[in-house]
Order: structure tokens, then sequence, then C-alpha cells
């Protein structure tokens, strides 16, 4: 009986070490972080012929020895630094061939994460657009960032494409300075805005005030005004409360307004005007003046420190500021002058400046005219930006005679690192070694294979690591190929995500797995062997073309792509609708037409055909557009669609219409209308009757026909909001005026 048992336990052994271990559907998960800028991630896997326990590795540290029946596991705090790509190798205990590989990049928490922009130019307008070439300092994750103009998306980009030249960049054609502000993918506490002064309209902006002459003897002051200004012409007038102070040439600026009086009452406020352009125009508000107390005055001046790079950084400097000079002010501290400024902006960054940990940094803002104008500040404790240790990019080489293993060579980059490092391969410390004698050639094979954990720490920082799984290619042949890779969407979900299948052929591999990328991030390590995959869920968001990417784990080559011809669009059926348009005064004959609509599900850009002919493209973010020089008594029909969905549609028409004219003018004298939304009150003067009233909306559908009488009351109430026109008849003269009913 003992003897039974014992070779029942002995069986039992057996079949349990030598059954096929699989680890495979590797899930890690990363949380949320805490206030501390850290993180936790759970992992959990799928696993059949294991032992009982698994351990979890990455990055050099071995996070522990795990039952699977504690699946799924949580692991951490880990830093969220923005830095650290971490990657976790689970590995059963027993079975060390038994393991699943996952990368899961980088983590940044909003507090630690910053996107800049740097190197900025701009180019002259062409046609509402404009260049814009930028490029970025960031520390943020590697899956991109998105661009935002005027408040609208623009699109979404890769850091590898930085820097970028947007040629044909939109400009808004009613603000002085376009907002353009980039953030990183997903996060939008991590973003970075920029002012750009609009190249294609005319403003007078960074308008500056300063009260001199100040005589509470007189009861009198005088103002000194100076702007910047841009495509203006060559002159300005200035008026305000009441008072006209002229014309002046832009050449004199700065000006300087004389005998103001002092009240309690008048809020002064001074309007500046464009010679030739009566909607060029900006104020500057000072408020009430009664007694002389306009010292320059310069506070609340706050010097903020901006992240480490390298070992150097930038600072921030804000500030309030009261009737100063209008030349400017400098920033000085530390026998050094960081630069001279114009006064307008919300903060100004001066450096680089070294983080040498000794340093106590101190700023000074000092009026150019008015040198005891100042504001001091400093920091309380010197900037240490200390350089961390990395290693990173390894590199093995097989030395391999008649398919023997002669040597392994190995390299890898390092910084900031101590004089020498370890290198551990599997369970076995192959050796110390000197950082100068990379790179590496190792002739001891003690440890076993051919599936290899290499590990590298650095001698005087183990958090200093790096860590590959590698396997032995000399000793076996591989003509590994994958082939007839094909990649087709399923249908949308209510979350308006979809799946992509993946199936392809494989043969020639030593491996058991292969990396899925998507866009170039990876997605997955899985196993081959099964018929299809199902990979997501990915966004339908109508912009983004995907393309995919098998490749074996070991052999880099050993990989097929597939690209979608088409976007995924998930986000519901296009739509564009209620068409809004105002028009313009008439000049000889012609007129111009603002166009404005609503629209969902659209893509970037649309089209306009006006009486077949077509004008655009358009961004969608451009609107409203103006469609200029449209004749008069001429009927026009107007069909908007998108770019790239052509089904996607909206048709409309406009009436003839007629310009003022003589007979115009003698109509207004003869005819009133009052619109109180719900009513239309015509009045028709005894000249132009009878006549015959027609009524028609947008679509040129006829909504109301009658011969009309010296006073009539049209009921509109039952009329859907938008803009009308009525048409007024009298033998052959035709009149066309529009109005608008309201919600």
């Amino acid at each position: 009986m003992l003897r039974f048992v014992f070779s029942v336990i002995i069986l039992h052994l057996f079949i349990q070490v030598n059954s096929q271990c699989l680890i495979n559907g590797l899930n890690v998960n990363s949380g949320t972080c805490n206030v501390s800028g850290q993180f936790f991630v759970t992992i959990n896997f799928d696993h059949t012929g294991a032992s009982g326990k698994f351990k979890i590795q990455g990055n050099g540290k071995n996070y522990g020895l795990f039952e699977y029946s504690a699946l799924p596991v949580t692991i951490g705090p880990l830093a969220a630094d923005c830095i650290t790509n971490y990657e976790f190798v689970v590995r059963d205990e027993i079975n060390t061939d038994c393991f699943a590989f996952k990368n899961v990049g980088k983590k940044c928490c909003a507090d630690n994460c910053s996107i800049n922009f740097e190197n900025v130019e701009t180019g002259s307008c062409n046609n509402g657009k404009y260049q814009l070439f930028f490029d970025l300092e960031y520390n943020a994750p590697d899956n991109g960032f998105d661009l935002y103009n005027n408040g609208q998306f623009y699109g979404f980009y890769q850091y590898s494409q930085l820097p970028l030249n947007l040629l044909e960049f939109p400009s808004s054609s009613v603000e002085t300075f376009n907002t353009v502000v980039v953030c990183a993918n997903d996060n939008e506490a991590c973003c970075d805005t920029l002012k750009i002064l609009n190249p294609c309209i005319c403003s007078i902006y960074n308008v500056q005030g300063q009260v001199v002459d100040c005589n509470e003897e007189s009861d009198k002051f005088s103002l000194r005004l100076n702007f910047k200004h841009n495509m203006t012409s060559d002159s300005f007038q200035v008026g305000g409360s009441g008072m006209n102070f002229g014309k002046f040439a832009y050449a004199d600026l700065p000006i300087k307004l004389n005998n103001i009086p002092f009240s309690n009452t008048i809020d002064y406020e001074f309007l500046i005007v464009d010679k030739n352009n009566a909607f060029c125009f900006s104020s500057f508000e000072l408020g009430k003046v009664s007694e002389c107390n306009f010292e320059c005055n310069i506070s609340n001046l706050v010097a903020t420190p901006l992240p480490c790079k390298d070992s150097i950084f930038y600072v921030n400097i804000s500030f309030k500021n009261k009737n100063t000079g209008l030349k400017g002010f400098r920033i000085r501290g530390n026998g050094v002058v960081y630069g001279e400024f114009e006064y307008g902006q919300p903060s100004y960054r001066i450096g680089p400046l070294k983080g040498n940990c000794e340093t106590i940094y101190e700023f000074l803002v000092i009026d150019k005219e008015m040198e005891q104008c100042r504001a001091v500040t400093r920091f309380l404790e010197p900037i240490c930006c200390e350089k961390s240790c990395t290693l990173a990019d390894l590199v093995i080489n097989e030395v391999c005679e008649n398919n023997v293993l002669k040597s392994l060579n190995i390299n890898f980059e390092h910084t900031n690192s101590s004089s020498t490092f370890v290198l551990k391969i599997n369970s076995t410390i192959i050796g110390t070694y000197a950082y100068n004698a990379l790179p590496l050639k190792i002739t001891n094979f003690n440890f076993d294979g051919p599936n290899l954990v290499i590990r590298i720490f650095d001698s005087g920082d183990e958090s200093c690591n790096l860590i590959k799984e590698y396997k032995l290619q000399c000793g076996s042949v591989s003509d590994c190929k994958i082939f007839d890779l094909s990649v087709k969407p399923t249908e949308c979900n209510d979350q308006n995500k979809f799946y992509a299948i993946l199936k392809f052929k494989v043969s020639g591999t030593n491996s058991d797995q292969f990396i899925i990328k998507v866009n170039g991030i990876i997605y997955d390590t899985l196993f081959y062997g099964k018929e299809s995959y199902e990979i997501g869920p990915l966004e339908g968001d109508c912009t983004t073309l995907y393309k995919f990417l098998v490749q074996d784990v070991l052999i880099n080559d050993c990989a097929e792509d597939f690209s979608f011809t088409e976007k995924v669009c998930c986000t519901g059926e296009c739509s564009i609708r209620e068409p809004l348009i105002s028009f313009s005064t008439c000049e000889e004959g012609k007129f111009d037409l603002q166009l404005n609509f609503k629209h969902t599900n659209t893509l970037l850009k649309f089209r306009v055909k006006i009486n077949g002919i077509s004008k655009g493209p358009y961004n969608y973010s451009d609107l409203p557009v103006l469609i200029e020089n449209l004749n008069e008594k001429q009927f026009y029909e107007i069909i908007v669609w998108d770019v790239e969905k052509e089904a996607c549609r909206l048709t409309f028409s406009i009436p003839a219409i007629e310009c003022p004219s003589s007979t115009e003018d003698n109509w207004s004298t003869n005819f009133a209308m009052a619109n109180d939304n719900q009513q239309l009150k015509l009045s028709i003067g005894d000249k132009w009757l009878p006549s015959q009233i027609n009524i028609a909306n947008l679509a040129g559908n006829r909504l109301f026909s009658m011969s009309g009488a010296s006073e009539n009351n049209i009921d509109i109430s039952a009329f859907p909001s938008g803009l009308y026109f009525i048409q007024i008849q009298h033998e052959k003269q035709v009149i066309t005026r529009k109005f608008i009913k309201m919600e």
C-alpha cells in the first residue's frame, strides 16, 4: 500500500512537471495617480499546466512570488515620473520557460507632466491662413499630443513628427490673437497655450497708458499712450468720455493727450480707432482721476521655477504694474541682465539657469524709464537639477561558428552612472565590469539557455538598471516568416468603438509569442496558434487611420503590417443643417454673404458650391465663412457638403436681392415693417398699390402669398426660427427685404 501511494505521488509530480505550462492573455492595468504622484498596477492572465506559484519582475526589480489562486494581483506603488518605461515579466516558479512579457510604457501624473512650445515661427497671411512652425519640450508619455486652434480640435500628432511645419494654418477672422493650445494626448491638465498675433486682420493691441504732468492746482493731467498695431493705415483717431483728442500718425507713437480735467464722476476710457477701418480699434481704461496719485508701481512679483531639463531650468516671472513707463522693463539678478521686455504679458520666461544646487537666485524687475520703480524677489533655497542615472538601448550580438556559440557581445548606453556595472544572466551573476570596457565580450557560458533574462544594474545605484528577454539563435536555424496578414473591423458598439479581427500565417519561428502594435504602439503580446485574434476596443473617431504590425517576439525582421485604407467612423450619421446667413451692404451692385450652419459627425473640411461654382475647401473651425462679390437681382442655389463624406450635404437657396437705389429710397418712405415674432405688420403707401406679397424661406419654398392692401398683418407664429425673405411686387418693380423669426 505504501509503495502504491509513493508511486502515485511520483506519477503526479511527473505529470505536473512535464505537462506543457502556458501563460497567456497577460493584462496589466494602470491605476490612477495618488497625491504623491504614484500609482499601482493590477496584473491578471490565463494559465494552464502551471505550478503553484509565479513571480513578477520588471525594470530590474523583483516584485515577489505569488500563488496563481491570488490572481489578479496588485503591485506598487510605482513612480509616475513620465520617464520610466515600465515592463513586466510573469514567470512560473518551476517552469522557467513558461513566461509572458508586457511593456506598458511610461506613466505620467498631471503634476509631473509638462509640455511647452519652443522655437515658434509664423508667416504672413494668405487667404485667411498663415504658416506656423514650432517644436515642443515635453515630459509626457509617448502616445502623442493634441493640437487645438482657437478653441477647436485641429489634429493629433506623434512626437516623432516634431518639429511641426503647418503651411496653411487657419487664422481667426475677428480675434486680435490666434490661440493655439497643445496638450499631451488625452490629458487636458498637461497643456501649453500660445497667443499669436493675427496676421490676417487689422489690429490695435497691448495698449499702455501713463499719467504725467498731473497738476492739482489746475485740476488737470496729461496721458501718454503707446500700443502695438498690425495691418493698420497711417493714422488713427483718439476719443472717449465725451472728448475728441484728434488724429495722430502711427509713426509718432507714443503720443501725449494734454489738459484732461479731473473728475469725480467720469470713468476715463480712451478709444483708439484706425482711420480707414472702424472695426480696427482698442481702448485703455484709466478710471476716475480726482487727484495726483499715480506713482509708478510694480508689485506681487512671483518667480516660478520650471522643471529641470538635464542640468538647467527656466523661470516664469509674473507681477502687477500700475502707471509704469512706456518703454518696458528689464529683469536682472545675481549680476546678470536676463533681458528687456514690454509690459502687457501675463508672464515672462527667462533662462536657461544652472540648477547647480548652490546658487540662490534673485530676480529684480526695473522700469526702463523710472529706475526707482522696481520690485525684487528671490528663491529661498538653491535649485538642484541632479541628473539621474539611466541605462538604455541594450544591444546583443551572437558570435556563432559552425552553429556553436563562441561569444555573446553586449553593449548599451549609459548616462550619469558610476564607474562599474553588474551583469546577471538568468540566476547567475556573470561579473562586475567597468563601463569603459563596453562593448563587453562574454565567453563564460555558465548559465542555462536558450531563453535568457539579461539584467544590468549600476554598481552604485541598483535602481539604475535595465532588463531584456533574449533567446539564443545559435544552434538553431530560423526561417521565421509572418504572412497573409488581414485585419477587418467589427461593427461599432454603443460606445462608438470597434474591434479589429486579425488573421495571419506563420512559419519557421522558434518563439511561442508575437507582439501586436497598433499605430506604432505595443498593444499586446500573445501566443501563436489561434485562427484569429480580436484587438480592441479601438476608437472609431473618424480621424485615426489604423495600422497594425504583427512581429515575432524574438526576431524583429519576422513581421508583417496591414493598414486600413479608410478611417473607421463610429460617431453616428453626418449632418449639416440649419443654415444662418447675413449680408453686407451693397457696393456697385455687389454684396458679400456670411455663411454659418450647424454640423455633427463631420470630419475636417467642407466645400461650398454656388450656382455650380465650387469654393473651398474650408475647415469647420473657420465658420462662419465669407462668400464675396455676389450680384444683385440674381437667384442663388447654395450647396454645402463634407469633403470626405460627400453624401453629407445641405442645399438651400436665396432669392434675387436688389441693392438700395433711388427707387428703394422712395420705397422706404412709403413702406414700414414691424416684427414682434408673432406677426409681421406691413404698412404700404398708396403709390405701391396694389401689391403682390410673397414670403419664402432659405430653401426657396414659398410660405405665404397674397395681394396686399395698404396695411396687412401676416401671422408668422407658426414659422420655424430662421431667416426669411419678403418680396413686394408692384407692376414691374420688385423689392426684396429679409427678416428673422426668433425662437
